[in-house]
């Protein structure tokens, strides 16, 4: 706030309230205009010739209500959900029983499945 109570004491009057903060306003449009003109889409950065990552043809075209979104959503999104926390469960489920094994028993499967050694 104290901010905010200097600029007001820097109004001296020369125009009314209202034109001067309108001026602030469009100053702060223009400086941030300016900071975004720095910066570059993601999208401009593949090298020429590149494909892009999503078939453009699954886009709606500007021609079409809700241009540049989806024609249809991909997949079963509630589904991936569903197997995405019963995977979470089987690991968790996974790793109780390992740390429930006997010291050796647990030497043999981070030797094996983690180091990466042969199973002789």
């Amino acid at each position: 706030m104290a901010g905010r109570a200097q600029g007001l004491d820097r109004f001296e009057g020369r125009s009314s309230l209202k034109t001067w903060i309108l001026s602030i306003l469009v100053n702060q449009a223009k400086a941030g205009g300016a900071r975004e003109a720095r910066s570059v889409p993601f999208a401009v950065l593949a090298p020429e010739g590149d494909e892009p990552a999503v078939d453009p043809d699954r886009f709606r075209s500007p021609h079409e209500s809700y241009p540049g979104h989806w024609r249809s959503f991909p997949g079963d999104w509630g589904r991936s959900a569903a197997v995405a926390a019963q995977d979470r469960e089987t690991l968790r489920l996974v790793m109780g029983a390992i740390a429930a094994l006997p010291d050796a028993q647990r030497a043999v499967i981070r030797m094996r499945d983690v180091e990466g050694y042969s199973s002789a």
